[in-house]
């Protein structure tokens, strides 16, 4: 035999096993863990995680975009309303609030609403996944991974995105805020 493979439960305390057993081989033996053996699959690994991280900051601008656009146009659309409702005797700092609010219940809801519409697809892709081919399969096979496209059923991973979806939504929640700061109610009762 001229290598032996194992297979940890816990890869994350693979750099101790190798430690451990290091000392107690013999010198002209050597143990190596697959980040020693395979740098190119690391590399692959740091590649496709930067990807991963351009193209969600890509998403993330697109959504962001899209909610404040919706709070944009729910506060031009009812300019005329708060002006009166000004007018009447309503204090700025409780319209404020209601509108503050009201746009972080959206935001909320469309969380919410996408995260129950997409469970059901997660859960059929986990159990039939992505099945690639052709020269991307072959590449794949090189590297010793099957040519699949695995999703994943971490929660943690849907907590990241409601909580990143939230945080654009009350950062929108600002527009209002300074809309209804300089509103002057005459203006606004005019259109």
């Amino acid at each position: 035999a001229t290598a032996i493979a194992m297979l940890l439960r816990d890869g994350a305390n693979e750099a101790e096993v190798a430690s451990a057993m290091r000392g107690h081989i013999a010198a002209d033996m050597e143990v190596l863990t697959w980040r020693d053996m395979m740098p190119e699959l690391l590399q692959a690994i740091a590649a496709d995680t930067g990807g991963t991280v351009i193209m969600l900051l890509i998403l993330y601008v697109v959504i962001g975009f899209g909610i404040f656009g919706t709070v944009m146009m729910m506060t031009a659309e009812r300019s005329r309303e708060f002006g009166i409702t000004i007018a009447v005797g309503m204090q700025r700092g409780r319209l404020i609030a209601v509108t503050v609010l009201e746009s972080i219940i959206v935001s909320m809801l469309g969380a919410l609403a996408v995260r129950a519409a997409s469970i059901p697809v997660l859960v059929y892709f986990t159990r039939h996944p992505i099945v690639f081919g052709g020269d991307y399969a072959k590449a794949m096979l090189a590297y010793g991974m099957e040519p699949i496209l695995p999703l994943s059923l971490e929660p943690m991973v849907f907590a990241w995105q409601g909580v990143i979806v939230f945080a654009l939504g009350a950062l929108s929640a600002l527009y209002p805020v300074f809309v209804l700061h300089r509103l002057e109610p005459v203006r606004a009762m005019r259109g």
